[in-house]
């Protein structure tokens, strides 16, 4: 069962997201209205996703994942993967 996201499309089919990734109690909503702020009508459709909560419930406490470098590091800029283990 999927998750109860927020989503807004500042245009029908967008091709590109941002993923607001919030805490402090706050819910998908709370952002809605800074959407039109941040949107400038000359760029192309966005899909504003707020998702309820990143990986798992506030009371399981801190979350971590493990990305191996070889997963991650093709998604890296090259001028940046240096920063890296392994890259």
């Amino acid at each position: 069962m999927p998750l109860p996201t927020v989503e807004i499309e500042t245009a029908p089919d967008p091709k590109h997201a941002v993923i607001w990734l919030h805490g402090l109690g706050a819910d998908g909503h709370d952002f809605e209205p800074i959407v039109p702020e941040l949107v400038d009508r000359s760029w192309p459709a966005l899909r504003f996703v707020f998702p309820p909560y990143q990986v798992g419930p506030y009371a399981d406490g801190t979350q971590t994942v493990d990305i191996p470098a070889d997963v991650l590091l093709p998604k890296v800029a090259p001028a940046y993967r240096h920063l890296f283990v392994g890259g």
